[in-house]
Parts: C-alpha cells; sequence; structure tokens
C-alpha cells in the first residue's frame, strides 16, 4: 500500500510512527527545511476543565506507546480578567517545547522515525492523490479544506509572542482574559525554565497591522518588567469540518480542525487524529466513528467558546469571581464535559444577570 503523509508537524509524525509500527513505510512531504514550528514557544497541556482526557500525556504513552518529555509539570495556573485572578493548584499537566530544537516535540517524535522525511518538498495535493493509495494531509494548512468546502472557520486572528528572561515559576501557567487586548483571545505566559519564558498574545478580528497597539496595551496593562530577547509573529485560526475523509484523503491535525477553540490547544488532538488515520488505513476501519470522541470534545469546547465571546470585561470579572465560591474552582477545574458544562452554566448565569441590568 502507497501512502504520503503531507506535513512533518504532531500530526504527520504521529501517523508516521504509527503507519511504521503497523508495517508501512510512507513518504513523508514536508515543506520547511526541518520539522517544527520556525519559531520555538513553551506549550501549556493542560489536564483541566478543557481536556479531552484525564492526564494526556499518560494517555498518549499507555494507549498509544507515544511517548514524550515535557519541560516540566503544570502545578499552578492563574487565570487574569481585567479586575480579578484565580489560582488553580495541583497535578494540572506539563509544558513541552514546540519548535525545531532538540527537545521540542517534533525534534522527539522525529528521532524516533525511521522513514526519512522528504524535506523542502512543496507538493500540490491535486496532481499527487491519485498516485497514491490513501493520503493523510498534515501540513495544518486550511486551502484544501476550504476547497473541498467542508470547512467552516472558529476562530481567526493574530498572535504575537516574545522570548523572555528573567526569574520564573517553571511550574506556574498564567493566562489573561481582557477585551481591551485580547477580545476574544488570550494573552499566556508559559516558562521554559526558572530563567526563560515565551509570552503570547492571540488577538482575533484584527489585523497585522493592528497587532502592534494591542501587543503594547497587553505589556503595559500587565505590567512586565522582564527583558526580551526575541519576537515573532503569525496569522493563527482554528476551524471545524463536515467530513475527515475525502475519496482516498484523511484529514488531521490542525487541518482536520484538532485544535481547540480555547488556549489553542491541540497537541493530544492533533497526535491522536494521525494515530487513529493510520490505524484506519492500515486496518480498513470508519475513521470518523474513531474520532467521533476527539469532534465531541472540540465541540463542546467551541459552544463554550460562544458562550464565553458574550461577556464584556465585566462579565470576566464576575466570572472569575464566581470561581471564589467553595467547590466551585475545583468542578470547573475537572478534567472532564462535568467542568465545561458548570462553566457554561455559571456564563448562562452572568449573561442573564447582565440582561436584566441592561433592561433597567
Amino acid at each position: 500500500m502507497r501512502v504520503a503523509i503531507i506535513g512533518a508537524g504532531i500530526a504527520g509524525l504521529a501517523c508516521a510512527l504509527e503507519l511504521e509500527k503497523l508495517g508501512i513505510t510512507p513518504d513523508i512531504y514536508e515543506q520547511r527545511y526541518k520539522a517544527g514550528d520556525l519559531a520555538p514557544f513553551s506549550a501549556a497541556m493542560l489536564d483541566i476543565n478543557l481536556a479531552p482526557v484525564d492526564n494526556q500525556l499518560k494517555h498518549l504513552e499507555k494507549h498509544y506507546k507515544l511517548k514524550l518529555q515535557p519541560l516540566n509539570k503544570i502545578k499552578k495556573v492563574v487565570i487574569h480578567s481585567p479586575n480579578n485572578k484565580i489560582l488553580i493548584s495541583g497535578r494540572l499537566g506539563v509544558f513541552v517545547k514546540m519548535g525545531q530544537d532538540s527537545d521540542s516535540v517534533q525534534q522527539q517524535w522525529i528521532s524516533k522515525l525511521q522513514t526519512r522525511v522528504k524535506f523542502k518538498q512543496h507538493v500540490d495535493y491535486f496532481k499527487i492523490r491519485n498516485k497514491y493509495d490513501r493520503i493523510v494531509l498534515a501540513d495544518g494548512s486550511l486551502n484544501i479544506p476550504i476547497q473541498l468546502n467542508i470547512y467552516e472557520p472558529t476562530f481567526k486572528g493574530w498572535v504575537r509572542g516574545a522570548y523572555l528572561t528573567g526569574n520564573f515559576e517553571p511550574h506556574k501557567a498564567e493566562f489573561w482574559l481582557d477585551r481591551e487586548f485580547a477580545r476574544e483571545g488570550f494573552g499566556c505566559l508559559t516558562p521554559f525554565n526558572n530563567k526563560s519564558a515565551s509570552l503570547v498574545l492571540q488577538v482575533s478580528g484584527i489585523t497585522r497591522q493592528e497587532l502592534h497597539d494591542y501587543w503594547n496595551t497587553f505589556i503595559n496593562k500587565i505590567g512586565f518588567k522582564t527583558v526580551s530577547t526575541g519576537y515573532f509573529e503569525t496569522e493563527f485560526q482554528t476551524g471545524r469540518l463536515k467530513k475527515h475523509v475525502v475519496d482516498n484523503t484523511v484529514i488531521v491535525g490542525q487541518a482536520g480542525g484538532f485544535v481547540e477553540a480555547i488556549w489553542s490547544q491541540g497537541i493530544y488532538s492533533s497526535a491522536v487524529s494521525g494515530i487513529e488515520a493510520a490505524r484506519c488505513i492500515v486496518q480498513k476501519e470508519d475513521y470518523e466513528k474513531r474520532i467521533k470522541h476527539l469532534v465531541k470534545t472540540n465541540e463542546r469546547i467551541y459552544n463554550l467558546r460562544q458562550r464565553l465571546n458574550g461577556l464584556d470585561n465585566n462579565g470576566l470579572d464576575l466570572l472569575l469571581k464566581m470561581f471564589k465560591i467553595p467547590g466551585v474552582k475545583q468542578l470547573a477545574a475537572a478534567g472532564s464535559c462535568s467542568g465545561i458544562k458548570l462553566i457554561s452554566r455559571l456564563i448562562t448565569g452572568i449573561s442573564g444577570k447582565e440582561d436584566r441590568e441592561n433592561v433597567f
């Protein structure tokens, strides 16, 4: 069986590793000269309220035999609204490095791969799709799903990040929700270690020219006093697909809509989408059925995002204030859909309160 994988990112590499285990040597095409994002950053794989499973790292290893060495465990998460904040403590997930450094997720997995990746190879999907029995589309691009008329956008904006040096808590992640500088996005601080961190701002519905002003507002408002050693910018969007299999093609990773619409988590879902693609190709199983749990989780998160978008800054402050009610924070932070349901109910209550206040 001839199988091509377009893209050597999280989903593509996970798919390739699984195909090798199943006796298939795929052709892997990657348009970059090396696997991984051009700009390295620390990503938080959070196991609270929005996670598809309780322990993503352990689940990948136990159920998919896919190992990943994290940078650090996450023991604290601080969420800020304009005038409030909450602290969540416990076993909350891990930090992992994304990019092209040797300890990045992508380089960890490519080091386990026996198949040679064809780097600097930009392939035309429509020209090669009939040359293979199956194609796995894993390049992160949304162009093909859009052309196939199976794509629906859920978020679109710009991301700006900075590399910071200073003193950081290597086990703590911080997030900011503020309509003034993030609109329907967020800001986050995720450390590499105790001396360096990545600071990222994701802003919805703006142009690249507007990003600079939002970034300055972000920095000034959170009052950071650390030193930046570099910046990166990229356009970012998420979406969902009407279907993930078209003729002989399986669409995985970000191209398949497996990056979540809040906090942009997608490492676990993207990896699993790639592994399940490999298994379904070899075992001739129904891919849509195998990834149904991932699609359902993303749908719940998308609906939560829509509810959250209805809150202004006063509503965000009130939401975090409600988290301080005894027992609420623990339930809302649970790594299951029950946490999503509780947060949705809190937002509904806040929205109703705001509507009543607007009437009077």
